[in-house]
């Protein structure tokens, strides 16, 4: 009986291109259509094959408020708005922040960014593999970061793996300062939060030392994790190399060396998605306008490509110009001096569609990892993104707004952000004085 779901299922969303990809869409919001994913996977991706374009719309869109990862979360996950006796108690963990009366409005903070040095290294084209190959390789020096996304696209089971080579005499050490890895997944939002949850959580630090002449795999966990068709990993390591080592991001069979494969390997071409590349400035330094609890909620915006501009780089593979729209792999460092009496409550919520993540909040040696949301994802059905409008933030009751924590007024909140791998952006950050 199963069988012939699935096969009714597949038939009927092959009819046409726009019914396809709305049949496919339904069936991610109702799992109990189809139980079996990679069959999902399947149907979804020849509805995409058939009519591109209205995916590339709907991709794109800022009213987005679905993810196509194969999975889907439930509504414990979701955000939950509180009673008024919980808010009342000040109970419940993402709650709203409600302003008194009227429309409830945040006004801009303005800021000052300040680009740090480092050297980014990002490889997510192809995004969507479709055979073994080269990712993407530059050569790095000093400080850097590398930050791979990729998703496996064959029937094949691979493995990525980083290669370092060392084309001088003497050893050179790659210090690996922090790593933060998202495992294999259908669940892209999953993959994406994970690696950051990991990166701001883990304290693993290695020193890989690459003998003259020779090549070594920057991280050898990597060996051991197989990435089945449809899934996606992602990566985050900040290495400081002592000395130039040529870094290669593999897409190889499962049994391989990869050392041994990088010498027969074809540098893959970029697909649509064309933010591979070697960026300068892998931190942003964000010091944002003295915030005054008697001035009402503030918010500032973070990626959007306008008052915060996307980093500039190039492709070392042919030289092509490119642009990190969404500056995913960059780290901001946000400083927020404050005013005025009572508590801050801060709240991140999402402008432009789907988005899970993670931030680190340092203000007053807390170093504490903040969900984003403490629970699954945002942007399903039912919710809606953030709303502004000439610079002014709208609050509705339908947005979603994750709790990043409390401040005492006078002090200078400090966080430390990056844009997860899956999500959409911009994200604004917002500011509620107690007295609301």
């Amino acid at each position: 009986m199963k069988k012939q779901i699935l096969i009714l299922s597949g038939l009927l969303l092959l009819l046409t291109g726009s019914t396809a990809l709305a049949e496919a869409d339904q069936a991610a919001e109702h799992p109990y259509l189809i139980t079996d994913h990679d069959e999902l996977y399947r149907l979804r991706r020849e509805a995409v094959e058939k009519q591109p374009e209205a995916y590339a719309r709907r991709n794109n869109s800022n009213n987005s408020n679905k993810t196509y990862s194969g999975e889907t979360y439930s509504s414990k996950d979701l955000p939950r708005k509180n009673s008024a006796a919980e808010e009342q108690a000040g109970m419940g963990k993402e709650e709203l922040p409600e302003i008194a009366g009227g429309n409830e409005t945040a006004y801009r903070l303005s800021y000052s960014s300040a680009t740090g040095m480092g050297t980014l290294l990002f490889s997510d084209s192809p995004e969507y593999v479709e055979q073994f190959g080269l990712l993407y390789q530059d050569v790095l020096n000093g400080k850097g970061r590398l930050y791979f996304y990729h998703l496996n696209e064959m029937a094949a089971k691979a493995k990525l793996a980083v290669v370092l080579e060392n084309s001088g005499d003497e050893i050179v050490t790659a210090k690996i300062t922090r790593r933060g890895i998202g495992s294999p997944s259908k669940n892209y939002n999953k993959v994406g939060k994970g690696s950051q949850v990991d990166y701001f959580t883990d304290n693993f630090t290695d020193d890989v030392y690459v003998v003259g002449r020779s090549r070594h795999i920057l991280d050898k966990a990597w060996e051991d994790i197989p990435i089945n068709k449809g899934e996606l990993v992602c990566g985050i390591y900040d290495v400081e190399c002592a000395a130039p080592l040529k870094v290669s991001v593999l897409m190889c069979p499962y049994e391989a060396d990869a050392r041994s494969f990088l010498d027969i390997a074809r540098f893959l071409p970029r697909d649509h998605v064309e933010l591979r590349g070697t960026y300068n400035g892998m931190d942003r330094f964000i010091d944002v306008e003295n915030y005054d609890t008697a001035s009402g909620a503030a918010y500032i915006k973070l990626a959007d490509g306008e008052e915060d501009g996307f980093l500039k780089g190039i492709d070392a593979s042919d030289g092509k110009l490119v642009s990190d729209e969404g500056n995913y792999g960059v780290n901001y460092e946000i400083k927020i001096p404050t005013a005025g009496s009572g508590k801050i409550k801060a709240y991140l919520t999402p402008l432009g569609g789907s988005y899970a993540g993670a931030l680190l909040d340092k203000t007053g040696g807390r170093n504490v990892v903040v969900k984003t949301p403490e629970e699954g994802a945002f942007g399903y059905k039912n919710e809606e993104n953030g709303k502004i409008e000439n610079n002014v933030f709208y609050f509705t009751k339908e947005a979603v707004y994750s709790y990043l924590g409390e401040y005492e007024a006078g002090n200078t909140i400090e966080l430390t952000y990056s844009p997860p791998g899956a999500a959409n952006l911009p994200v604004a950050i917002i500011l509620v004085p107690e007295r609301y």
